[in-house]
């Protein structure tokens, strides 16, 4: 089953979709911001850290003069100026809320994905969606982004369900089982 089918057919250049989506900034903005504040008057004390959008749409694959793009090249930098102008919209909230006095940052992870399109998304098999080695990719920038670090957790003796591993120190269950705590958006200070 595809879920986002990808085709050489320029979606973007139709107004409408193009329209939408040019509105889509200040939508993000107001939305993220609200939803921010409404979990620091909850939770002052929070910090969050948020994650910007990541464009998985490789360039165009160039073999001399020859030119193989995966996905419309007018849709591909019309996206991409998108997701830019979404980065630059959560560097001012974060901005804005940080004047107010919150812990609130963002994590850059665009960086990441540049050039390695094609490894962390199935767009080869016609679908946009992150591979296995992407949603790895992403939780080591999570776990960076939240703790300064990704430690990989050793290979089991013996393969079991669960992995405990709090604070870097890995821990056995009564059952032998291990268990792998993993959080990734909030850390809510005491």
């Amino acid at each position: 089953m595809r879920l986002c089918r990808v085709t050489s057919k320029p979606y973007f250049t139709d107004t409408a979709a193009a329209t939408s989506l040019s509105s889509a900034p200040s939508g993000y903005e107001s939305e993220l911001e609200s939803a921010l504040r409404l979990m620091l008057r909850l939770q002052p004390q929070a910090q969050i850290i948020v994650v910007d959008q990541y464009l998985p749409i490789p360039k165009p694959i160039r073999l001399g003069a020859l030119v193989f793009p995966l996905y419309p090249e007018a849709d591909r930098l019309f996206l991409e100026a998108s997701v830019k102008q979404l980065c630059e919209r959560l560097n001012l909230i974060v901005q804005r809320l940080a004047k107010d006095g919150y812990h609130v940052r963002s994590q850059i992870a665009i960086a990441a994905f540049v050039h390695n399109e094609l490894g962390y998304t199935l767009i080869a098999d016609d679908d946009i969606h992150p591979s296995d080695a992407c949603y790895a990719a992403m939780g080591k920038a999570f776990a960076r982004a939240s703790w300064g670090d990704f430690r990989e957790v050793k290979t089991a003796v013996q393969e079991l369900p669960i992995h405990n591993v709090i604070d870097g120190k890995e821990l056995l269950g009564t059952s032998g089982s291990r268990i792998v705590i993993t959080m990734l958006i909030c850390h809510f200070a005491a």
